[in-house]
């Protein structure tokens, strides 16, 4: 996964904010407001869940 390093060690919610947060930026635009805001309350809704898996681990993006 390119810059895979910038997700290493966050959670899967935390990875989908960044995600969302560096692909809405004017410099990267990949996405909408209104994907970015669904990729904001997915990320929410795995947090509040409590999930626990992190990028980089064995089998995750490889």
């Amino acid at each position: 996964m390119p810059d895979e390093d910038n997700y290493r060690g966050l959670t899967l919610g935390e990875a989908v904010k960044r995600f969302a947060h560096h692909h809405l930026r004017s410099e990267n635009r990949h996405i909408s407001q209104d994907e970015a805001a669904f990729l904001l309350r997915a990320a929410e809704v795995l947090d509040e869940l409590g999930c626990a898996e992190r990028v980089g681990r064995p089998g995750l993006f490889d």
